[in-house]
């Protein structure tokens, strides 16, 4: 066992911040955090500490040596991104760094896809994930603290997974779900479909302001072929009734009647059948 692997968490990763250029202080680091990944992170770890960790690099020259660092950064990101979730909302100061890291381009797809640069690109996309985990875990702020364009590239189906967890970033909490409607309104067309969920329930936390937009396309993901967007769609459109076109939103529960009958899923069969039931007042609206 080296002398780093016997230092406090805290200690590796001061060293780390002060002799960035050694990698072994960078796998040290790692174990370190792997090391606390159950339980409540130590007092002594600070938000402060972990966020000048995630602003660090790793100085590297020549081909194969920037590989290594990218896939150091991206390694120990991912371990500083799960810590600062499990501290909560104490962790906020790392929103606007946790948010800085996903504008970092990812590395580049290569053949075959056992070399170097795939196995840095599929760490990086593991570190984005826990990075937007992280965030989902700070809240409601750190939805909303993502830009726009940041939010399309995530979204985008060049990574199910980063989607995914972008996905549900905005779906979280109502503010990040208006402040983002419009990238929830494209992602409905997303070919993932856990993609499309997240997006609908994320739409239905926007109802009040979504409605105008957002009953049309909601309306046709009554037909997708998976039962959990169908659920969520009818979800969604039940939270927008209020503030829905009469004449859309009598369409879309024309729909509701065909599912409540006949859908395949006996899941989407009770969520429209609630959902129907719920149009003579407030009391029998589905809450799922």
């Amino acid at each position: 066992m080296s002398t780093a692997d016997r230092r406090r968490p805290v200690d590796v990763l001061e060293a780390l911040v002060r002799e960035p250029q050694l990698r072994a202080l960078w796998q040290a680091s790692a174990r370190a955090l792997m090391a606390l990944r159950r339980g409540p992170v130590p007092a002594e770890l600070s938000a402060d500490l972990l966020v000048r960790v995630l602003a660090v690099r790793r100085p590297a020259e020549g081909y194969d040596e920037k590989l290594y660092a990218r896939l150091d950064v991206a390694h120990l990101r991912g371990h500083v991104a799960r810590a600062l979730g499990r501290m909560g909302r104490r962790a906020a100061v790392a929103v606007p760094v946790l948010v800085e890291t996903l504008r970092e381009p990812l590395g580049e797809r290569c053949s075959p896809m056992c070399c170097s640069a795939s196995s840095v690109r599929h760490e990086q996309i593991l570190a984005r994930v826990s990075v937007l985990d992280a965030l989902r875990r700070l809240g409601p702020q750190a939805g909303t603290s993502v830009p726009a364009g940041v939010v399309a590239e995530l979204l985008a189906p060049a990574s199910r997974r980063i989607a995914l967890s972008a996905a549900e970033l905005l779906a979280r909490h109502p503010e990040s779900a208006l402040h983002h409607r419009a990238a929830l309104l494209e992602a409905l067309e997303h070919p993932y479909a856990p993609v499309v969920e997240a997006a609908a329930r994320g739409l239905s936390r926007a109802a009040s302001s979504a409605a105008r937009e957002a009953v049309r396309p909601l309306t046709k993901l009554l037909r997708h072929e998976q039962g959990a967007v169908r659920r969520a769609a009818i979800r969604a459109l039940v939270a927008m009734r209020p503030d829905a076109r009469g004449s859309e939103i009598a369409r879309a529960e024309e729909r509701f009647v065909g599912l409540a009958e006949r859908d395949p899923d006996a899941a989407v069969r009770a969520v429209a059948r609630r959902a129907l039931g719920s149009r003579e007042g407030p009391s029998g609206a589905d809450g799922g």
